[in-house]
Formats: structure tokens, C-alpha cells, sequence
């Protein structure tokens, strides 16, 4: 609630509230007719702040969108409400599936979507602090896409989806995607195997079946 009131003052501010500059990581479902409003299905990593990377394969999806907003499967780390950096995919209304980045400064804004090319087909997504520039670096199947600074070098880790909910009745479709081989790194050590989350996000009739400790698929609402 704090980052989603933050970023209408923001957007007001600026003159730029539109779903497409907004890429919140905390917010509340149940709000149709809020031009911010999201719903999850998503495995939060939230047991330490230390984490320094994450990675994982995100398998291809083509979903439905019902309320001319967004659907995507995305990984997110760092800060809850601010500092935070994704990389994943993400359907915008009727158009072709796309990869993308984007990042959430200290104050709270939006950074993004960088898309990176229309995806066909499941990617190995990583995202990782490195200590020698002291950035964040986004990488899809081992090939760097960009980077950024944030307020934080290391922080929460979260994985999964996230729809836009502009219109009551109209939930857009999610997946059905499997995130697999979910990865970390603590205190830039690792790679390590997810052994599973210490919480989730999941609004209405969405859900997230764990596969494994380090896997899961998730969807709802399809096609």
C-alpha cells in the first residue's frame, strides 16, 4: 500500500499515470477500477535481506488480456517498497509476448519496460549485483541486457505472476508457465538451489503449484 500511493503521487506529479510506466512489486488485488491495481501469484523468498542474485527458467506463455492492461512472469529482487529490479516476460493487451526489464529507483519510481524482443519460448532469466560497478546486472540465457543502480546491494527475492486488474469480472489470464531451477545467490556467494519460499502472493482463482523446493508452475484464468 505504501509503494502503490507513493507511485500515484508520483505519476500524478509527473503527468504520466499509465500501466505501462508502473511496474509495482507490492500491491493490492481487489481494487477494480484502480488504474494501479495488480493481482499475484507469486513465491516470495522474504526469510533474509542478504540475497545478491537470482535466477531461474521461465517457460513461454501466450495469455489472454481481458482488461487492455498486462500479463507477465517475472523475478524480482531487491527492496519491498523501493530499490527493486525484474526481468521476466510480459503480454501488453493484444500484442505478442515480449522480454523485458525495468527497475524501481529509491524514491519509488519506475524505470522501464526495456524490452528486449518478442519471446517465443522458455529463457534462463538471472539477475545479479556485482561488486566491482556496484549495479545490478540483467541477463537472459547468459547474455548481459543492461543494468542499474539502486539505493541497495542486496535484498528479498521474489518469482512469478502479475496481471494487471483494471475491470471487475475481467481477470486476464496468467501463464500456465513453470518457473524451474530457481536459484540464488546470499551475500554474493552461490549459486544455491531454492528449497522453497517462505510465503506467497495469490489473488482469486490464480495458483502456484510447487513442482519442487525450486520449481513451481502457476496460472489461472486461461485461455
Amino acid at each position: 500500500m505504501v509503494k502503490r500511493f507513493l507511485q500515484i503521487l508520483i505519476g500524478v506529479a509527473l503527468g504520466l499515470v499509465s500501466f505501462q510506466i508502473i511496474g509495482p512489486r507490492v500491491a493490492q488485488a481487489a481494487c477494480p477500477g484502480d488504474p494501479w491495481c495488480r493481482a499475484y501469484a507469486v513465491a516470495d523468498v522474504t526469510d533474509a535481506s542478504n540475497y545478491t542474485a537470482i535466477h531461474g527458467y521461465i517457460e513461454y506463455g501466450i495469455p489472454t488480456i481481458r482488461d487492455g492492461g498486462f500479463s507477465a512472469e517475472v523475478l524480482w529482487i531487491g527492496g519491498w517498497t523501493s530499490d527493486y529490479i525484474e526481468i521476466g516476460w510480459r503480454r501488453v493487451n493484444g500484442s505478442s509476448p515480449r522480454l523485458y526489464w525495468g527497475y524501481v529507483d529509491s524514491s519509488g519510481g519506475w524505470h522501464g519496460p526495456f524490452w528486449l524482443g518478442t519471446n517465443t519460448r522458455g529463457h534462463d532469466y538471472q539477475i545479479e549485483h556485482k561488486t566491482s560497478d556496484n549495479k545490478w546486472h540483467v541477463y537472459i540465457d547468459g547474455v548481459e541486457r543492461g543494468s542499474a543502480t539502486l539505493g541497495v546491494s542486496s535484498g528479498t527475492m521474489s518469482a512469478g505472476g502479475e496481471v494487471t486488474d483494471f475491470v471487475s469480472g475481467q481477470h486476464n489470464a496468467m501463464g500456465i508457465s513453470g518457473f524451474l531451477n530457481l536459484s540464488y545467490k546470499r551475500n554474493h556467494t552461490g549459486y544455491w538451489a531454492w528449497s522453497g519460499w517462505s510465503g506467497t502472493r495469490i489473488n482469486y482463482s490464480y495458483w502456484l503449484t510447487p513442482i519442487s523446493g525450486k520449481a513451481f508452475q502457476n496460472g489461472g484464468y486461461n485461455p
